[in-house]
């Protein structure tokens, strides 16, 4: 029993550790680029939940990419308020460049 409890940890431990991995690598200088993140890196930005994150996919599934930080704002439920609030945070560059 003691075995079994020690490999369920360990996997849980194994997958937070790569959640966490394919986060940090969405981020360029712990900056998250719009352009590339997934839902589970947008939702690490203040004021964004699910439901914002999911919006952003969608708009940039629809639109193609965010050309500057600002076009983030034509994405339902992102207003001034919340883009002022994670403005320092993201990025449309390619961490490549």
């Amino acid at each position: 029993m003691k075995k079994r409890v020690r490999m369920l940890v360990a996997v849980a431990v194994v997958v937070s550790l790569f959640a966490a991995g394919a986060i940090f690598a969405q981020t360029m200088n712990g900056l998250v680029n719009i352009n590339t993140a997934d839902e589970a890196a947008l939702i690490a930005l203040d004021h964004i939940g699910k439901a914002k994150a999911q919006a952003i996919v969608k708009y940039r599934q629809e639109r193609g990419m965010f050309k500057n930080i600002d076009e983030l704002k034509g994405v339902p439920g992102i207003g001034d308020r919340v883009f002022a609030a994670i403005r320092d945070k993201i990025t449309v560059e390619d961490a490549h460049k």
